[in-house]
């Protein structure tokens, strides 16, 4: 190792056993500008540079009416983070803009593949994955620990059940509040977005920590839990291109 120092335990990262709200809060400012302008080159595509500023406006006055309208939502996404409950309000005033001229099919594609497209920068950030694989033990043992931590560090996101195999990580959840705030923003799509982001963002990750990504079932999407798997590399019996 550099410097002769030796490598540190996976429990010393920076975000081991925070929630997901406050890794999203904490990304990076590198990070956070590549997602910027992945946004803003879609929204520029989306409403061409004469048309821009009039459709900002139109998302801006969204974004107020939904805070007003919707506080309860509000203040629910806030106690997650507020960068979440940013990301919650805008997404949302997107859609609804967007839905008015192209109808909300089009409004969730746009932003669902604006979110999928984003996955490959902010997916190695929530797993520090540039540190995660220096600590010291097995990448994949390495990674199990960091993924029940996460997922076990607070109600936001509910455990119900974590099942510990040899080659697979199995993580039920049966409690979603990005789910909940959707439900209140009368905007189940952006609820659907975190589902989208890590099926799509998941894929730029395994290689490095040896693992398979497995979702048949979210409660976003209509079901009553989220079995997130992670199996060891080369172990799946499962057809990824069928997650949720």
């Amino acid at each position: 190792m550099k410097n002769g120092k030796s490598p540190k335990s996976v429990e010393n990262l920076k975000f081991y056993g925070k929630p997901l709200g406050s890794i999203i809060d904490g990304m990076d400012s590198l990070t956070m500008m590549k997602i910027g302008f992945i946004f803003a080159k879609n929204i520029i595509k989306k409403a061409g540079f004469i048309g821009l500023i009039p459709f900002m406006i139109k998302v801006n006055n969204e974004k107020k009416s939904i805070i007003k309208n919707y506080p309860e939502a509000y203040q629910k996404a806030k106690s997650i983070a507020e960068e979440t409950a940013k990301q919650f309000v805008i997404m949302t005033a997107l859609i609804n803009v967007v839905a008015v001229k192209e109808g909300r099919e089009e409004a969730y594609r746009f932003i669902k593949n604006i979110f999928q497209s984003y996955s490959k920068y902010s997916m190695p950030a929530i797993y520090d994955v540039d540190n995660l694989v220096k600590c010291k033990g097995n990448i994949y043992e390495n990674y199990r620990k960091y993924n029940i931590a996460m997922l076990t560090a607070n109600d936001d996101y509910h455990v119900m059940e974590i099942k510990e195999e040899p080659n697979c990580l199995t993580i039920i959840v049966d409690r979603c509040i990005s789910a909940e705030i959707a439900e209140a923003l009368h905007c189940p799509e952006v609820g659907w977005l975190g589902c989208d982001h890590d099926v799509a963002g998941y894929p730029y990750i395994e290689d490095i920590v040896n693992s398979e990504f497995i979702r048949q079932h979210t409660i976003a999407k209509g079901d009553k839990y989220c079995d997130f798997m992670f199996f060891k590399k080369g172990t799946c019996p499962f057809d990824a291109s069928k997650n949720k």
